[in-house]
């Protein structure tokens, strides 16, 4: 997987591995210090592009800026809260069935490779506190 495999870089993948849904540089480095693994931000942020780069993970940018991560095959899309940033993943296919993304309107035919979406709203949590 890398080219050095640190005890970091492993406990990074194998965290994300674990996760049931994107976690942050910040919330990395969290989970870390969970296990008693110290690592600087550069560090964490080198080992996220080469797993980017090797296409172990993927990129979710929120609204806010905020950039998550999770294994690149975790295929799914994502319900995101405007109060409080919580993520929750949701398969496209209880959305949109992917028979209706096979044909554009102009009828020719569109072959998915990758896709994300984003839908932004409320979550029940702040919506019942009135954030």
């Amino acid at each position: 997987m890398f080219d050095r495999n640190t005890v970091i870089s492993s406990n990074v993948l194998s965290i994300l591995q674990n996760t049931k849904q994107p976690l942050s540089a910040k919330q990395i480095m969290e989970n870390l210090q969970e296990i008693s693994i110290s690592a600087n931000k550069t560090t964490i942020y080198r080992i996220i592009k080469k797993l980017i780069e090797k296409e172990q993970i993927t990129e979710i940018v929120i609204n806010s800026g905020i950039k998550y991560y999770e294994l690149t095959t975790k295929k799914h899309d994502h319900l995101i809260c405007n109060e409080c940033h919580a993520i929750f993943c949701v398969d496209i296919k209880n959305v949109l069935p992917a028979s209706k993304m096979k044909r554009l309107p102009s009828g020719k035919t569109f072959k998915m490779k990758t896709h994300q979406l984003n839908i932004y709203g409320v979550c029940e949590s702040c919506e019942d506190t009135g954030s």
